[in-house]
């Protein structure tokens, strides 16, 4: 699992190893190793209790999305829970294959890239609301709201594609990998938004300019991603009535 499997390391990355087993202990911190070669070798335990209290979340989650009829409660995943879904689903397994195909099965791994988007939709509500609310009143929050509202709206971006992977330190290379699936000129016009923001000395008033110009664009992107997704229109207003409940 980790990053090699993603294709993301480098020469000083962890080699990280998932040990599933009913019995494995829970551990707060993953036991670390070292090789000669001074590389570490970190490794995850999982027992019984963390996935069936995963996999009854992951059920009530993947109904609620294929329904369209209801809105999952997909906060209810920490980052640790989507990050062990994620190398469970590209993880490559050392032993036990027909049991590791179970247990994605039980998981609903299958349906993560779509229940991820349908998180990262909401969460991109939410943020942009907070946007909407400050940007004529407190400039520097509203700027540090657009880049998580950036920041959710790549996950929808890279969910389109089938990639999975939760943190937020791989988007930029994610974005480059995929940009000729996701689409050349959304992707330029990301890091543009990213590194173009006008430093806070600037006139409040050229600074609401440019939120308002990255306000129109990121809608022009989220209609795109939501495309690609193959959301319906009518389950997205749902989300974004949820948000704002």
């Amino acid at each position: 699992a980790g990053s090699i499997v993603d294709g993301l390391a480098n020469d000083k990355s962890d080699i990280d190893f998932i040990l599933i087993h009913e019995d494995s202990p829970n551990f707060s911190s993953p036991p670390q190793f070292s090789t000669e070669n001074g590389s570490i070798i970190q490794v995850e335990t999982v027992g019984k209790d963390r996935l069936q209290q995963l996999e009854n979340k992951m059920r009530i989650i993947s109904s609620a999305i294929k329904s369209e009829n209801m809105t999952p409660h997909m906060s209810s995943l920490s980052n640790s829970e989507l990050l062990f879904l994620h190398e469970l689903r590209v993880g490559i397994p050392l032993t036990n294959k027909a049991e590791a195909y179970h247990l994605k099965q039980r998981l609903w791994v299958h349906d993560l890239p779509r229940n991820l988007a349908v998180r990262y939709i909401i969460d991109h509500f939410e943020v942009r609301q907070d946007v909407e609310v400050y940007i004529d009143n407190d400039i520097e929050t509203a700027l540090w709201m657009l880049k998580r509202c950036i920041t959710h709206l790549c996950f929808i971006l890279l969910c389109t594609i089938g990639e999975t992977n939760p943190r937020e330190k791989w988007i930029p290379k994610l974005l480059r990998r995929y940009e000729s699936n996701i689409g050349e000129q959304y992707v330029a016009n990301i890091f543009d938004l990213i590194y173009g923001s006008p430093p806070l000395k600037k006139a409040p008033a050229e600074l609401r300019k440019f939120l308002e110009f990255a306000m129109k664009q990121l809608n022009e992107i989220f209609r795109h991603a939501i495309s690609l997704n193959n959301i319906s229109y009518d389950y997205i207003e749902k989300l974004s009535l949820k948000s704002n409940n």
